[in-house]
């Protein structure tokens, strides 16, 4: 299926391709996991076919956002919230700008944006009070009574 994706995107067939591709990355993800090079190499695809729809259908344009907003997810999910953040900000204005802040595309783009600062928050937390266990753990590590033992002076 990522080969015929690719086939239709040099085509000019976005939206099949875009389609497809996501369907062949949502089974990779399934199956094989994240970090697989299968995996990748869908989700490079897909930024492919969305930088083609962008310079083709307009970066407003209804194939375009959606593709931006399922590839910030799949961003968001691999903990890179970095690239999620812009994608989703993309996204959440564009659907924003065309269809208005009460419409669902706009809403859901908000709500999935709105998680993943959530996730990233909640993660970042999460590896401040492991850092903070590890250092506290390092400092009890002296003779076991919770007090480093202390230097010999002459």
């Amino acid at each position: 299926m990522n080969n015929l994706a690719t086939v239709l995107a040099r085509q000019g067939k976005y939206e099949a391709a875009e389609e497809m591709l996501q369907q062949t990355l949502t089974g990779r993800r399934k199956v094989l996991g994240m970090e697989h090079p299968d995996t990748l190499n869908s989700m490079n695809n897909l930024a492919v076919v969305l930088e083609k729809q962008e310079k083709n259908a307009g970066m407003e344009h209804p194939d375009t956002l959606q593709s931006v907003h399922n590839l910030a997810y799949v961003c968001g999910c691999r903990s890179q919230y970095d690239d999620a953040e812009k994608l989703f900000q993309r996204a959440c204005s564009g659907w924003e700008k065309i269809l208005g802040p009460d419409h669902p595309n706009t809403e859901i783009a908000f709500k999935s944006y709105s998680a993943m600062r959530t996730e990233r928050d909640d993660e970042r937390k999460r590896q401040s009070q492991n850092d903070r266990k590890g250092s506290q753990e390092g400092a009890n590590a002296g003779d076991g009574d919770g007090h480093g033992e202390q230097a010999e002076q002459h």
